[in-house]
């Protein structure tokens, strides 16, 4: 049975164009990091026993889920979760997570890094964040073993975490 004409028929319109825009999206990366190498950096670790300064070329031989976040980014506290998950389940196959917090202030970065149990790096003056230039956040970024950027990921939703699963797998597995 077919909707009515009239005011019915144009406020169903109204409501599905109001529930397409309000839902959650992930913004595509550009590709232009895709199969560069990583850019290198040293950025303070605030995760426990291993503070100190841990550099991007440290990890070169494992692969790498790089992300940037910020304590104010709801999506960026979502995603921290998964990136704890993919640590645990990938870390003894060669897998380093390393979550680079963004914020001036360095509490939110140590109170992730003792509640997740992942590395966690702050980058304070944002210089870091400048070189990889992301749209939006949180700002994935996988690298390969030998330090080439093979996947970008702009912002974040739940149904990215079995995406970035199966890109770990199958560069795990190279």
């Amino acid at each position: 049975m077919s909707q009515p004409p009239g005011p019915m028929r144009s406020r169903s319109i109204r409501m599905v164009l109001l529930l397409v825009l309000l839902m959650p999206v992930t913004v595509p990366a550009s590709a232009g990091l895709v199969g560069q190498p990583a850019p290198d950096f040293a950025l303070k670790n605030t995760s426990g026993t291993n503070s100190g300064n841990a550099r991007l070329s440290e990890y070169r031989g494992q692969v790498v889920l790089l992300s940037f976040w910020a304590d104010w980014c709801k999506r960026c506290i979502d995603q921290l979760a998964t990136l704890r998950e993919l640590q645990e389940r990938y870390g003894e196959a060669n897998l380093r997570v390393l979550a680079v917090n963004i914020d001036s202030a360095g509490q939110p970065a140590r109170e992730a890094a003792q509640r997740l149990g992942i590395t966690v790096l702050h980058d304070p003056d944002q210089a870091v964040v400048r070189q990889y230039d992301p749209s939006v956040l949180p700002y994935a970024v996988i690298v390969d073993h030998h330090g080439r950027i093979r996947h970008e990921h702009a912002g974040y939703r739940a149904q990215d975490a079995m995406t970035y699963a199966d890109e770990l797998a199958a560069l795990i597995l190279e």
